[in-house]
Parts: C-alpha cells; sequence; structure tokens
C-alpha cells in the first residue's frame, strides 16, 4: 500500500461521511418543516409592503439621527443634515 492509495482512501471516506451529514440534515429538515409548519399570524398579512419612498424615507431619517448624534467628525456635520432634510423633502413629496 502506498501513501497516496491511504490519502485517496481517506479522501473518499471522509466526503462520503460529509455527504451523509449532508442528506441527513436535509431530510431532518424536510421531516421538521412538515411536522411544525410555520404558522402565519395575522399581524404579518395585514402589515403593508413598503414602498420604495418609505424605504428611503427611513434610511435618511435613521442617517440624520446618526448625524445629530454624531461627535468628532471630520467633515461638515450641519451641511450634510442639510442635505439629507433636503432629500427627505423630495421622497415626502412622491407617492
Amino acid at each position: 500500500m502506498s501513501y497516496v492509495w491511504l490519502m485517496q482512501e481517506a479522501w473518499e471516506l471522509l466526503k462520503a461521511k460529509k455527504d451523509a451529514r449532508s442528506t441527513a440534515h436535509t431530510m431532518f429538515d424536510r421531516v421538521v418543516g412538515y411536522a411544525f409548519p410555520e404558522v402565519k399570524t395575522e399581524k404579518a398579512e395585514a402589515e403593508p409592503a413598503k414602498t420604495l419612498a418609505t424605504k428611503v424615507a427611513d434610511l435618511i431619517n435613521d442617517a440624520i439621527g446618526k448625524c445629530e448624534k454624531a461627535e468628532g467628525a471630520t467633515f461638515d456635520i450641519t451641511a450634510t443634515l442639510g442635505h439629507l432634510r433636503a432629500a427627505l423633502a423630495v421622497v415626502s413629496t412622491v407617492k
């Protein structure tokens, strides 16, 4: 027996072990999914989908809040806040 042959056998055994674990994991997930399906709540169904304008407005509001709390910035926060508020005004007019 050569060293190369032993390494190939070890590699094949390791691969077979990983394949078996992967298959078992997949089957277990399927069984759990069938046995315990996700329960949909009324709140999730009643919640309307956010529009792009709403998502952008939320991001801009978050950025404004972070800029107001920022300390020791290396840029002009006042100008940045002004631009963010102007962008928020534009996004808010979109319907």
